[in-house]
């Protein structure tokens, strides 16, 4: 159960566009937020005072259409406060103090220690000795990795060795790396590979922050990456390759490298899904400014006080002499057209621009995913070079090798089910057997299907 947290008079406030602002206040008014009702339940119940505010689910039921905390019968849940960023300050200390102190009242309780009133919470979690040490750096990485995926635990360290400034930033490495890197260890097989991608990662945190990886006590990038394109005089490269030949690992080492050499480097993407997948990554609307609708006067919003103007004056090169680096491929996505034509969605695509030609274009040709299985890569291939054979201009041929049989058209959701999760049942706790595969669907309602369906067979209420 995820825990409110929030500051004296800053509640989550809820409504919706057009409301009056007086009426937003009158019915907000006379509701309590969680921590709230804590404090007052805390005030009035003396049993209430022996639990911390994460252990309050376990023995208090949450009443969501009366906003209190209830005792009686209930089903004891596990509590879990919200993430908050180190950076947001207060916040962040509040949160502290909330994981170790019981039977708070009020605010003015979590700040004062020793009959003492301290001015703020961090000035509090100092007295305490909860910012001491790096335990409490180190539990926070913990209860973090729980929720968080590794690229985002990386952007937490790096926040840590800048703002909270760790006593041993390499013990709280060797203890979290293997959170740190869990993404990496299931696409890369050798571990200097997989530690230099986590580096990699860091190095474009840390830049973006004006640090470097010098500056603190971490292992060094061993790098055997020889950019010949600087010799290039061509402004706009074209990288092109399969799913699996290295196209992520390569701009990623191409903007590790850039960056180690205190140049500037802007990883942009158009859909914010694939930017999440790249160090620093921002969709290229947010990173320029460029209005989603576009009309004769359209610009880019930056204004002059901004960071991204700040960005722009850091620049090097003149205008229009920027060196470009596109990496994709055709074969997996296509030119969205609103209901347009096959033909109209082929001539929108990049590749029929008249600017096409200028770029230099790049192909990697292994696949390093597909090693052991060639043939299913040549397939894969075939389909999107459009050789595969078809049965009309729209379907192809599944291989029987791959494809799962079915009887009945009625159940063809559980066949699928059956043939993938078999014995479900009997593995429903083993986490190995439920990560080891996996049903994709391209759309929203059939993978809600699917979910629900799969829940119902596990065991339990």
């Amino acid at each position: 159960m995820a825990l409110q947290i929030q500051l004296l008079n800053q509640q989550l406030v809820r409504f919706k566009d057009g409301d009056r602002m007086e009426d937003i206040v009158n019915r907000e008014k006379g509701k309590n937020s969680m921590l709230m009702t804590f404090f007052k339940n805390n005030k009035a119940d003396s049993n209430a005072r022996k639990y911390l505010y994460k252990d309050f689910p376990k023995h208090f039921t949450w009443n969501r259409s009366n906003h209190c905390w209830r005792t009686g019968k209930h089903k004891p849940m596990i509590g879990r406060l919200v993430y908050v960023n180190p950076t947001e300050g207060g916040r962040y200390y509040l949160r502290l103090l909330l994981c170790h102190i019981t039977g708070p009242t009020c605010f003015e309780d979590l700040y004062t220690s020793n009959g003492v009133l301290h001015s703020t919470f961090r000035k509090e979690t100092l007295e305490r000795g909860l910012i001491e040490t790096d335990d409490n750096l180190s539990q926070y990485l913990v209860e973090a990795s729980l929720f968080q995926f590794p690229g985002a635990l990386r952007r937490l360290y790096v926040t840590m060795l800048i703002f909270c400034e760790p006593g041993n930033v390499r013990k709280l490495w060797d203890d979290h790396y293997s959170s740190l890197s869990e993404d990496n260890r299931k696409h890369y097989g050798c571990a200097e590979r997989e530690q230099n991608m986590v580096l990699i990662n860091i190095i474009v945190f840390l830049e973006s922050m004006s640090k470097k990886l010098s500056d603190y006590d971490l292992p060094n990038v061993s790098t055997h990456i020889d950019l010949q394109s600087r010799g290039y005089r061509e402004g706009v490269f074209s990288i092109d390759g399969p799913g699996g030949n290295g196209k992520t690992f390569l701009y990623k080492a191409l903007l590790a490298n850039i960056c180690a050499c205190g140049l500037i480097a802007l990883a942009t993407s158009t859909s914010g899904v694939t930017a999440n997948n790249m160090p620093g990554g921002r969709t290229t609307h947010s990173r320029f400014g460029i209005p989603l609708n576009i009309v004769n006067k359209s610009m880019c919003k930056i204004t002059k006080q901004s960071g991204k103007a700040q960005l722009l004056r850091e620049a090097k090169l003149p205008f229009g002499g920027k060196i470009m680096v596109m990496v994709g491929d055709f074969r997996q996505v296509l030119s969205v057209m609103k209901r347009g034509t096959r033909a109209q969605t082929m001539d929108s695509s990049l590749r029929m621009s008249p600017l096409w030609d200028s770029a230099k274009r790049l192909r990697l040709n292994i696949n390093m995913r597909a090693v052991n299985d060639q043939w299913f890569f040549d397939l894969s291939l075939q389909v999107g070079d459009g050789k595969e054979e078809t049965l009309d201009e729209s379907f192809i041929r599944i291989p029987n090798n791959i494809s799962i049989p079915y009887t009945d058209k009625t159940n063809l959701v559980d066949a699928l089910i059956d043939e993938i999760f078999h014995s479900l049942q009997s593995n429903d706790t083993n986490s190995k057997f439920i990560i080891s595969r996996v049903i994709l669907s391209t759309k929203k309602e059939s993978v809600d299907e699917i979910n629900n369906k799969l829940i119902e067979r596990f065991s339990g209420e």
